[in-house]
């Protein structure tokens, strides 16, 4: 719907249909979270298919410490480290579904994976 109502306003997607349409996707489902007042835990996403018994074990220890340090990400940071390591998304995709350009995202996941590291405290290692 979101669509049809841009091309009737003349407000139609400039660049990449997809990655307008993405956009558009990712705002509904920010309203909706916003709406519900529940936090989203992209954590799930960063977590491998079948990690070992040690993995997880450690996963357990880690999950709350990173669920709060991607919560103080920006939200551009957030969808950035969901793509890239969640869903692995290469650099270009990623640019393409977010409508930057492929050194946007580098910086933009630079900055994240800074900021996650100085979230995490002192002492938390992981041999995995």
């Amino acid at each position: 719907m979101a669509l049809v109502n841009a091309l009737k306003t003349g407000k139609s997607p400039r660049t990449s249909l997809s990655g307008w349409l993405y956009t558009v996707a990712r705002n509904l489902a920010a309203d909706y979270i916003k709406k519900k007042a529940r936090t989203v835990s992209l954590i799930e996403d960063l977590v491998a298919d079948e990690p070992s018994l040690t993995d997880q074990v450690h996963l357990s220890q880690l999950t709350p410490i990173l669920r709060k340090a991607i919560l103080q990400l920006t939200e551009e940071q957030q969808h950035v480290i969901a793509l890239r390591f969640g869903r692995g998304l290469s650099l270009a995709e990623t640019a393409q579904l977010l409508e930057k350009s492929v050194g946007a995202i580098k910086g933009l996941q630079h900055r994240a994976l800074t900021s996650l590291a100085r979230f995490i405290p002192q002492g938390v290692e992981y041999d995995g």
